[in-house]
């Protein structure tokens, strides 16, 4: 009998679709987008041995130097790469440094060289016509497999018809499913790109109006800007609740902390939009506690 090691492989199936994602398909728009894919890929095979938690073992997690080793990668594009990948929602970054990919744990499967072997040896058999199991089981050397020339007639040119319509029929199909499936790629990263370009545009608004410097890269911001348009505010609606907040909180000193995104963007947003229009005189009379909860 065959002796077998028992060391377990690891490997991961991916959808013949997987490169359609339009989070992949910005990551690839991206400057070094390329290489941010390649990085990505080698994570989730690096993970596949503990359900898309990146671990060297089981108390150390994968930090940028090992990943920079790994992937061949500078650490700068690995720094890069990661930044991009948690953005995207691809990649979370627990408390403890680990690299979790969520997506991994669907795509994985194991086997043994012993497992393999065997399901390889099952499969040639189910091949064979009845009564030639026996002799490949003994000797695992099956004989070549021999069929009668089919006589050529009309039966075999209507088998072909035949075979030629149905082909046809899948074909077109197969391109009806592909056309859907790149019209919802393009809607949805038309959406996403909207949503980017949106957020820039009030962020640098917000900045130049009071004077900040916050990043349209922030969770928070980017949370908060998408939700609104969700609801149907335009960047219009932005500027106004913009402008309407820093005339009225601007020269307020304890008013004036609260001209941030996750304030003035957040679930009071529509209140401050159909507000009525503040009042010149009587400043510094607004009740600073009212915005504390979203500190």
């Amino acid at each position: 009998m065959a002796e077998y090691r028992h060391e377990k492989y690891y490997w991961i199936k991916l959808p013949r679709t997987f490169f359609d994602n339009y989070r992949l398909k910005v990551l690839e728009g991206l400057p070094n987008g390329c290489q941010y894919e390649i990085i990505y890929l080698k994570m989730m095979l690096q993970s596949a041995n503990h359900e898309g938690e990146l671990r060297l073992s089981e108390a150390i997690p994968y930090n940028v130097q090992m990943l920079s080793s790994i992937t061949g990668m500078n650490e700068d594009t690995v720094r890069s790469a990661l930044d991009a990948l948690k953005e995207l929602g691809l990649i979370e970054i627990w408390d403890d440094g680990t690299f979790y990919l969520e997506s991994v744990k669907g795509l994985v499967g194991a086997t043994t060289e012993g497992a393999e072997k065997k399901a390889q040896q099952r499969k040639r058999q189910d091949e064979l016509p009845p009564g030639e199991n026996d002799e490949c089981i003994k000797g695992d050397i099956c004989p070549p497999d021999v069929h009668p020339e089919v006589d050529k007639g009309v039966d075999t040119e209507v088998d072909k018809r035949g075979k030629s319509v149905h082909q046809s029929i899948r074909d077109k199909s197969t391109r009806e499913e592909e056309l859907k499936r790149q019209e919802l790629k393009n809607k949805e990263l038309s959406k996403v790109r909207i949503v980017a370009q949106t957020t820039r545009d009030v962020v640098d608004y917000l900045n130049e109006r009071v004077g900040t410097s916050y990043k349209p890269t922030a969770d928070k911001t980017k949370r908060c800007v998408e939700a609104r348009l969700g609801e149907g505010f335009t960047l219009d609606d932005f500027k106004r609740v913009i402008d309407r907040k820093a005339d009225e909180w601007l020269a307020d000193p304890e008013m004036a902390r609260f001209l941030r995104p996750e304030t003035l963007f957040g679930p009071k947003f529509e209140g401050y939009l159909n507000a009525p229009e503040p009042r010149k005189q009587g400043g510094g009379a607004h009740d600073a506690s009212e915005y504390t909860a979203y500190d």
